[in-house]
């Protein structure tokens, strides 16, 4: 699991890079690799579906393992998770089909 604290920065300062990590690391410990967690916006991997705040959508591991890093990038990136519309991008990058669409 990969956990960003948006409240670390405030609380560690601009250098926070290695107490985020740290704080990161050891919440990504207690869930483990199929799970990520931005403040209220989660997503999980298991039987083959890509659970979200948002949905679910059918996946394989490989989708899985890219969809997480576009998540994260994006989370590092934007300094906060996706919205809903920017998650259906990252969905598309990642090559999960969106059904109905």
């Amino acid at each position: 699991m990969a956990y960003i604290n948006p409240a670390d920065k405030a609380r560690f300062g601009e250098d926070a890079t290695s107490e985020a990590l740290k704080n990161a690391e050891s919440a990504g410990l207690r869930a483990g690799p199929n799970e990520l967690r931005m403040g209220d916006f989660y997503a999980r991997y298991a039987g083959g579906h890509v659970e979200t705040s948002y949905g679910r959508y059918s996946a394989d591991p490989q989708q899985w393992e890219i969809l997480k890093a576009l998540i994260i990038s994006h989370a590092a990136t934007y300094r906060m998770p996706p919205t809903p519309e920017e998650l259906g991008n990252v969905l598309f990058a990642a090559g999960v089909i969106i059904e109905g669409t």
